[in-house]
């Protein structure tokens, strides 16, 4: 059954740009999560509120087995990281569901 992880970023205005990760994260998750016959991600889509203040972000795994595999992969531990600092630094308040 697959397993949605929702990640909402609220910022404070649109002077703060949202966080992206780097190329070579996004690749590395392309080539072990979401390629091959096995693939685990299945999808991430991204929305954005009208007032461009809140971004939602929802990753949808094959089952939470992968989500877990997902988040515990060392370049996205690194990431997540970066991602936390990066949002207290700049006012943007993070949410997980």
């Amino acid at each position: 059954m697959a397993f949605t992880k929702t990640m909402t970023m609220v910022r404070p205005n649109t002077s703060v740009n949202f966080f992206k990760p780097d190329d070579s994260v996004i690749l590395h998750n392309r080539d072990v999560f979401s390629n091959g016959p096995t693939a685990k991600l299945l999808g991430i889509s991204s929305e954005i509120s009208a007032d461009r203040l809140t971004l939602v972000v929802k990753n949808t795994f094959v089952n939470e087995a992968a989500a877990n595999e997902f988040a515990a992969d060392s370049v996205n531990v690194t990431t997540r990281a970066a991602l936390s600092a990066y949002c207290s630094a700049n006012g943007i308040t993070l949410t997980e569901a």
